[in-house]
C-alpha cells in the first residue's frame, strides 16, 4: 500500500485546528467537521505509519494513540456531542 508522501500528515494539524476553533468560536459545524478529519488521521497512523516500526517502537506509539484518543474522546463527548439543555 502506497500513499503519497504528505497528503494525510497535514490532516494531523488540520483535525485539532478545526475542533479548537470550534471550541473557541462555539461552532458546531467546526467540531463535527473535526470528526472525519480525525478519523482520517488516526488511520493513518494506526495502518501506515506504524507497519515500518520496530516492536518496541510500535508498542509505544499504540500507548501514545490510545492515550491520544482517550483524550479526544473526552473532548468530543464534552464539548461536541453535548445534549442541549433542556427548555421547560
Amino acid at each position: 500500500m502506497h500513499i503519497a508522501h504528505g497528503c494525510i500528515p497535514q490532516d494531523r494539524r488540520r483535525a485539532p485546528a478545526l475542533l479548537v476553533a470550534g471550541l473557541l468560536r462555539h461552532s458546531r459545524t467546526l467540531r463535527l467537521a473535526s470528526l472525519p478529519v480525525m478519523l482520517l488521521a488516526v488511520g493513518k497512523v494506526f495502518l501506515y505509519d506504524t507497519a515500518n516500526l520496530s516492536d518496541l517502537y510500535r508498542v509505544f506509539s499504540f500507548l501514545g494513540l490510545g492515550v491520544s484518543l482517550l483524550l479526544l474522546a473526552w473532548l468530543y463527548q464534552r464539548f461536541v456531542f453535548r445534549s442541549s439543555p433542556e427548555v421547560s
